[in-house]
């Protein structure tokens, strides 16, 4: 699902790399999809495309090494110590703090975090991401007025049935008499 670690954070969160490993392994529903290795291309890939000041050299020995160019200054990063969920956040962390040093572009450094994890997302599942507190705001407003349109959150039990799971106070649902639990029955 989707993880809003960074959502009580405005400006800055670089700690994303150290508290995002243990959220997917204890939250998670499925860790047999995590692929390090892949996920951390693509985390590169990612990075590499948010911020045109920062370049990724992919070619390096043989496919062994990855380069990370900021400016004058690179970081050598070599492929065989990215080998699992922490190796990868880990070398993630470390080309963030290079970055930190040496990337004086116009893209604020935290939206360039929030891309490369993202992108090192990408493939899980179409619904796993990290939003900006900005962009977390936005998105449950969005969510909230098609959920909440008429006041009230429902779903469906197995067995099909529409059921209403939370009335909000002072809606057009709870004015029509809606209860949490009720079954709908049919939409006119």
């Amino acid at each position: 699902g989707t993880c809003s670690l960074a959502e009580t954070v405005e400006n800055d969160y670089p700690s994303i790399f150290d508290d995002l490993g243990p959220q997917l392994r204890d939250h998670y529903w499925d860790l047999r999809r995590v692929q390090p290795k892949r996920q951390f291309d693509r985390a590169l890939s990612a990075l590499e495309n948010v911020a045109d000041e920062i370049y990724v050299d992919f070619a390096g020995l043989g496919g062994s090494t990855v380069r990370v160019h900021a400016g004058e200054k690179s970081k050598l990063v070599a492929l065989k110590s990215v080998s699992s969920l922490d190796s990868a956040f880990a070398q993630l962390a470390q080309i963030f703090k290079f970055l930190e040093d040496n990337y004086d572009g116009k893209t604020p450094l935290n939206d360039i975090r929030i891309a490369t994890v993202n992108g090192f997302l990408t493939g899980l599942d179409p619904h796993t991401m990290v939003f900006s507190k900005k962009a977390f705001d936005e998105f449950y407003v969005h969510i909230e007025g098609n959920i909440f349109g008429v006041g009230m959150l429902v779903g469906t039990k197995k067995d099909g049935q529409l059921r209403v799971i939370q009335v909000l106070k002072g809606t057009p649902a709870m004015r029509a008499g809606f209860r949490n639990g009720d079954l709908i029955v049919r939409i006119d």
